[in-house]
């Protein structure tokens, strides 16, 4: 009786350990395939948001090279247009202030000199205002960079992390169960033992 019922829970047994086994090897596969799927997922935003971000800078780069260049073009514009003006013909054939100025072109120079940098200061100012609101929109679009960086990963790379997760509290599940399955097997594999042992005759040796 113990060699049947040894055999018949051996048996099923050993099926329930490949079954196991079998369960544990596609869920391993299934791991693999979601920590690959994640990791090429976290390459991917990561990607999308460093090629966001230096788009950014560079469109805030030429932005600000644009106004630096408006800023120095103006700035000449104004000097030629109060120092070469009429009535103070301040400068020479090249551009520059002259050297030997007379007592009426040393007081042109002082009313001249007074207005450009009244002039100049406003157009300072508007530079200074325009970097401003180049620094603002930089900082916005850096946020909503950050903000989408976020979506990418709550909606596409989490989903594969927490898949991954379950997997493999699932492949720990049946880790606790192989390992009962295998002690349940050998228990009846020593019954079936047993039982073998006990169909054997045994013989005294006497007449």
């Amino acid at each position: 009786m113990g060699f049947l019922l040894g055999a018949y829970g051996k048996l099923l047994a050993s099926s329930r350990v490949r079954s196991i086994e079998a369960r544990m090897l596609n869920i391993t596969r299934q791991i693999s395939r979601a920590q690959r799927e994640a990791s090429e997922m976290q390459k991917n935003i990561n990607r999308q948001v460093r090629e966001m971000t230096n788009q950014m800078r560079l469109v805030t780069q030429n932005y600000s090279y644009g106004i630096q260049m408006q800023s120095q073009m103006s700035q000449a514009q104004l000097y030629q247009s109060i120092f070469g003006a009429d009535g103070a013909n301040l400068l020479d054939a090249s551009g520059n202030l002259i050297t030997n100025m007379n007592d009426q072109q040393k007081q042109a120079y002082q009313a001249a000199q007074l207005q450009y940098s009244n002039q100049y200061s406003q157009v300072q100012q508007y530079a200074s205002m325009m970097n401003q609101q180049a620094q603002m929109m930089s900082s916005q679009q850096q946020q909503q960079i950050e903000q989408y960086k976020e979506y990418l990963e709550e909606t596409q790379y989490q989903p594969l992390k927490d898949l991954e997760e379950d997997l493999t509290h699932e492949k720990e599940t049946l880790e606790s169960e192989l390992a009962l399955a295998r002690q349940e097997k050998e228990f009846y594999d020593k019954m079936e033992q047993e039982g073998v042992k006990n169909m054997v005759p045994r013989y005294t040796g006497q007449g």
